[in-house]
């Protein structure tokens, strides 16, 4: 019986003992992911997650760590390889976590552009009817869909803590990196100092943003065929090169099996990513 009972004492001690060092490093752990997290918070601010910092940085540890696991269990390195892969992934996750969230803010400050117009709209009609600019705001923010909501909200929180509202749109300026927005932080500033009509500036601020998309949408349509023989001849190479791998085992013995053909290839993907690059910029027009 006292020989059966060994190794339940055994398992338990160890878990006893990886939770008092878990416990014993949490601190310092914890501080540590909160400032890989801190290195995002403008995204995480900007893009509307609900995320604090030190749980973003969890996220990213935790992506890291099973990324490495995996390739742990397929290359089966030393343990200097698997303390560079450890590295390597971690500098990826980090680089992944920007990419995602740089594209959540771009998603978040396009949106914002699109209801922008209609935002403005129902600001000079407010402002119209007799409202100040204030309470014209929180009736916009009532009635205006995420994010537009979210952001005219945090102006008036903002108004409710001390701000005057022209530092207030400069902070919505700041986040929302429009040229649009900018624009009505400079009419409101001038207006609170002339005293001009707002809603007739609001409203022709709002028809010069129509005009502009307009013009932006033909743009993008003209300059459609460019993109798109921007990406086919970029895939072309790739297309013909993954053929020739999988139909000739020669060609793919030395390709990926020497360090020259290994370097070939890599000198190869990237002449191409420039190249798609290069054509796609030709085909960009900043609006």
């Amino acid at each position: 019986m006292g020989n059966a009972l060994i190794p339940v004492g055994i398992v338990l001690g160890g878990i006893v003992s990886v939770t008092l060092i878990f416990a014993a490093a949490w601190q310092p752990l914890s501080r540590s992911l909160a400032r890989v997290g801190n290195q995002f918070s403008r995204e995480l601010d900007v893009s509307g997650i609900g995320m604090r910092p030190e749980g973003l940085g969890s996220v990213v540890l935790a992506f890291a760590v099973a990324v490495w696991a995996f390739m742990i269990a397929f290359t089966r390195p030393s343990v200097v390889g698997g303390a560079l892969e450890l590295v390597i992934v971690c500098g990826f996750s980090l680089f992944a976590t920007k990419v995602y969230l740089g594209m959540r803010v771009a998603r978040c400050v396009r949106q914002f552009g699109d209801q922008f117009e209609t935002v403005l709209r129902m600001f000079a009609g407010a402002v119209r009817v007799g409202l100040g600019m204030r309470q014209a705001l929180i009736h916009v923010a009532d009635e205006s869909p995420d994010p537009a909501r979210r952001e005219l909200t945090r102006v008036v929180g903002a108004t409710n803590v001390g701000l005057s509202l022209v530092d207030a749109l400069d902070g919505l300026a700041a986040r929302m990196t429009i040229k649009e927005t900018e624009t009505l932080t400079r009419l409101v500033r001038v207006q609170a100092q002339t005293g001009s009509d707002l809603a007739g500036v609001l409203d022709g601020l709002a028809d010069a943003i129509r005009d502009r998309r307009r013009f932006l949408r033909k743009v993008a349509t003209i300059t459609s065929q460019g993109r798109a023989t921007a990406w086919l001849l970029g895939s072309l190479p790739l297309a013909v090169g993954v053929f020739v791998l999988v139909t000739q085992p020669d060609y793919r013995v030395i390709t990926l099996g020497t360090a020259f053909g290994r370097g070939g290839l890599l000198t190869a993907l990237v002449l191409d990513g420039l190249a798609v690059f290069f054509l796609l910029r030709l085909t960009r027009v900043d609006g």
